[in-house]
């Protein structure tokens, strides 16, 4: 035992270190370094004598928990040599070793998640009501039905994003562990599709809604609004289907991150994500352009102006989300802290689609106020 606990302290860090340091969240357990796989310790005094004198840094030294490029060449050296739950095992010892904090975004991205998901339900109903001809709306149309078909995805994605978080999603990949990794990354593919819907569908409900307000008024904005639903439509088909089958098979998208034995191909997935956030950021930029000519032509009351403003507003916070969370997508496909990494990803995902429906649920619900405000008024 003692022979092996030696051959540990390059890599993992004596207790020695660690305290010089970090001050370890607990002390070295070396019955827990007798209890790592075979391939780790085998490996380690291979890994760390290659690598030592690349980064100027001699085992049993601070420096093995301190240089973040050095523990990045270890996991890697160990990771491509032994299977993937054995460099998770490998890691997490570390991680305890040098004292690593404990992350999560969980419970803030719970409640960036639940916070906005209810602003869209409501507004989504505030929708329902306003069109409502029973209750004085106008009745519903193509505009509002497909938004409301969008819900149902919105609704999936939001039950996907929580259930990725039980799973591990928001924490280090060493904290959740191989089976943690696998459910959390097939959770986030099965969300994918869904966002794709949302973004696009909503883009489609909105142009539908120009439709229906200028289609008699302007035979150009009219031609312009159907070539744009064309567009999306085509998109949202060629994207969804990209999504969907991105690995063949599509359980590859989940298995192939802790193992490296299962066979299958993917496309080039970073390429794929990068393509369709362009094109969603340029629709909606485009979209929100696409009436401007119109609405200054319009003399309209102040309550309309200003719930014109606010489409608008809401409209630029969701290009702002596309264009954030395009930011974080360079890490989608290639991550090693993929349990991590991803969950910034993701978090933005459900934003731009918890706006995306409010978005385009803004105008009818500035209608119901302005009738309720009327009523009002006319009862003093």
């Amino acid at each position: 035992m003692r022979s092996k606990s030696r051959l540990l302290l390059p890599l993992l860090i004596t207790g020695v270190a660690s305290d010089m340091v970090h001050s370890p969240r607990q002390a070295v357990d070396l019955s827990q370094a007798e209890a790592l796989p075979s391939c780790v310790l085998t490996l380690q005094t291979t890994c760390s004598t290659q690598l030592s004198p690349t980064y100027g840094c001699q085992p049993n030294t601070a420096c093995f928990c301190t240089n973040s490029q050095l523990s990045t060449a270890l996991e890697a050296c160990i990771t491509a040599n032994c299977t993937i739950p054995e460099g998770i095992a490998a890691k997490k010892f570390q991680a305890e070793t040098c004292g690593y904090s404990v992350r999560s975004q969980v419970d803030t991205g719970e409640a960036v998640l639940w916070a906005f998901f209810t602003i869209a339900i409501i507004f989504s109903i505030l929708r329902c009501v306003s069109r409502c001809r029973m209750l004085g709306g106008a009745g519903y149309w193509w505009d509002d039905w497909t938004c409301l078909v969008c819900v149902l995805p919105m609704i999936g994605i939001t039950i996907t994003g929580y259930l990725g978080y039980q799973h591990g999603m928001g924490r280090d990949y060493w904290e959740v562990g191989a089976s943690g990794i696998e459910e959390s990354t097939k959770v986030f593919y099965a969300g994918e599709p869904l966002y794709v819907a949302v973004v696009f569908g909503t883009k489609i409900s909105l142009v539908l809604l120009y439709l229906r307000i200028w289609s008699k008024d302007s035979r150009n904005l009219n031609m312009a609004c159907w070539i744009v639903i064309g567009l999306l439509a085509a998109l949202f088909v060629s994207f969804e289907f990209a999504t969907i089958f991105q690995c063949i098979p599509i359980s590859y998208n989940w298995t192939s991150v802790v193992d490296r034995t299962v066979t299958g191909s993917c496309t080039d997935r970073l390429a794929q994500v990068y393509t369709a956030a362009a094109f969603n950021i340029f629709f909606d930029v485009l979209v929100l352009l696409l009436p401007v000519p119109s609405l200054l032509k319009l003399n309209i009351s102040w309550m309309k102006k200003l719930g014109v403003g606010i489409v608008f507003l809401v409209g630029i916070l969701v290009t702002i989300c596309s264009i954030v969370r395009l930011s974080y997508l360079s890490k989608y496909g290639n991550s090693t802290n993929i349990t991590w990494n991803y969950a910034y990803i993701g978090m933005w995902s459900l934003l731009e689609v918890h706006l995306s429906v409010v978005c385009v649920c803004v105008p009818a619900a500035a209608g119901l106020f302005y009738r309720t405000w009327r009523h009002q008024q006319r009862r003093r």
